[in-house]
């Protein structure tokens, strides 16, 4: 707790540990929500990824034998 006394105004006390969690979870849930929208990106680029690794066109063994 940080604590200051002016002898002109009133006592002006700050939890320091509150208003760090406060942050702390503001960040956590502004994250979350990036993550999950990247999530969604990363799961259709693997898909995009395997599916071209599959086809006869761009197989990776095939490319090695010809």
């Amino acid at each position: 707790m940080f604590g200051q006394r002016r002898p002109y105004c009133r006592d002006v006390s700050i939890m320091v540990g509150q208003i760090l969690d406060l942050i702390v979870d503001a960040i956590r849930k502004s994250s979350q929500r990036a993550m999950s929208a990247l999530d969604r990106l990363i799961h259709a680029a693997q898909v995009i990824h395997s599916d071209r690794l599959h086809r006869s066109i761009d197989n990776v063994a095939r490319r090695q034998h010809t």
